[in-house]
Formats: C-alpha cells, structure tokens, sequence
C-alpha cells in the first residue's frame, strides 16, 4: 500500500500533522526509517517530509550560540569550515557515519530522534551541553540533550512533536574536544563503544570545566559526571582512577556487536584516547 504523503511547508503544519495524524513518520534522510521498515520493524501507513522548511535546514554560530537545524545532513557538518575548526569532535563523529551516501541524506534531527545508544552524533554534542529545540501544537520548548533520551529507541517527544534543532554555547577559546569510537569494521561500522570529551581551560591554565559522554554502554548515552570529576580534580594523572570511577557509570550489555566485558574494555580505552586528545588540544590552544 502506498503510503499517504504530507509536505508541510511551516513547522505549525507539520506539527499539525503529526498530532491529528499519530501513524504519520517524519521521514528525513530516511536511513533510518526505510531500514526498520525493511525488516518490518515499522509499517508507514503516511510520511511527512521536511524538505520545505527552511529553518530546519540552518547551520548558524553567534558570539555566544552555534545551532543546528534538524534538517542539516552529516555531510554538511563534516565540510562546514568553522564546524572543523571550532567542533572537531562533532566533525570526527559525523565522518564516521556510514558511507559516503548515508552521510549525504542522515540528518541531525534523525540521528537523534532514532534514539540508539550508539548514535554518534550524540557524545559529541552532550559534552558541548547541546539543548534539543522541540516544536508542538502548542508552540516550543527545549530540554538538555543528555536528559532526551529514555531508552533505545524513546525520547521524551510527545505527541505532535518533533525536533527543531540542536544548540550549545560557543566554545570557549581554551576549549579542546574529542571523538572516539571503535566498531566491527573500520568503515560504515555501528559503534561497539564510543567516547567524547570537551575540556575548557581559563588563560592561567586551570580546568574550568570537563565533560565525557560515551556511548554504547548504556541503554542511553552516558554523561559521566563522576567521572569528569575526578579528571577536572586530577588532571592526566589521574586516569587510571577515573576508569575505575567509569566502570560504575556504565551499563554496557553483550549482543552481536560485542560482549559486556569487551565494551568495558572499549570504553576505558576510548575514554583515556579522548581525554587526551582533547587536553592536547586545548593546551595547544594556549600556546
């Protein structure tokens, strides 16, 4: 049966749409969507598309903002100059997405509406505090990127909501961060365990402020605050007690990409790769 199609030209509509209408999917690059209905994990009785709609489609940076429409694909962050300069880690996590093709239709909005634990989009974009936008029937709101997630494959978006964007504050310019995944294959591959940390120094060298997230070892993208802590405390000798604290902040699982033990493994390792990446940068920074 072919599906019923909506093309909503302002966001009012769409969100119209998508509460007068539940069995309606927002189908944006697709690449999630048409796979889980491939495997007959969801029926599409009607799509929407987003195409229309300008806004969702911005990238923009302020003195004191950067912001991504929902709408914006994976390529445009890998090439967008001040992204590469200013957001290595988001730039890095956005590369490693799939193959070239995916990443030219995957979209922001859609690598977070998704839901997955191992979503790449998603550490990066934590650890620069990222806000989600959310537009409804009844106007807007927003909501901290780490508390959107409920499990694999649920958000905290209510009926006749959808994502706008996505906003962090301007990095600071001590500001270093980093990406980190490790997968099955080197390429086109779901990560087994990721890790992103962004680490702000003041101009006398002193940490102001440090964030990891990691990914895949939870059933949602873990901010590990504790962790941090200890970094923020101690500095680079002080890893070797921050991967013990992680071990009490993650929940990895075993499924086909890899067994509980090894995710743990994996995520020390990326956890110690990511720290030090962006520490070096930051001090670079300051040079």
């Amino acid at each position: 049966m072919t599906p019923t199609w909506y093309a909503p030209s302002t966001l009012a509509e769409a969100t119209h749409y998508l509460y007068d209408y539940p069995e309606c999917n927002i189908i944006a690059g697709g690449t999630d969507l048409l796979v889980k209905y491939k495997e007959r994990v969801t029926e599409l009785p009607a799509l929407m598309g987003l195409d229309w709609i300008e806004e969702l489609r911005e990238i923009s940076h302020t003195t004191s903002t950067v912001r991504l429409g929902a709408m914006v694909t994976h390529s445009r962050i890998v090439n967008h100059p001040w992204l590469q300069e200013n957001m290595p880690a988001l730039c890095i996590a956005a590369a490693s997405i799939g193959s070239r093709q995916i990443r030219n239709r995957g979209t922001v909005g859609g690598n977070l509406a998704n839901a997955s634990p191992a979503a790449d989009l998603v550490p990066p974009l934590v650890v620069a505090k990222g806000v989600v936008e959310i537009a409804g029937k009844d106007g807007r709101r927003r909501m901290r990127l780490e508390d959107f997630f409920q499990g694999p494959g649920k958000t905290r978006l209510q009926l006749g909501e959808m994502i706008v964007a996505v906003e962090w504050p301007r990095p600071g310019p001590f500001q270093g961060s980093s990406f980190h995944k490790i997968g099955k294959r080197k390429a086109m591959s779901i990560s087994t365990a990721s890790a992103a940390a962004a680490i702000n120094f003041d101009a006398t060298g002193r940490i102001t402020d440090i964030r990891l997230c990691l990914g895949s070892v939870g059933p949602v993208p873990i901010l590990a605050r504790r962790t941090a802590e200890v970094v923020c405390k101690g500095g680079l000798n002080s890893l070797a007690a921050a991967v013990a604290m992680l071990e009490n902040e993650i929940q990895p699982i075993s499924d086909m990409r890899g067994s509980a033990g090894y995710r743990r493994q994996a995520a020390r390792k990326m956890l110690e790769q990511a720290v030090h990446e962006a520490w070096t940068l930051a001090k670079d920074k300051q040079s």
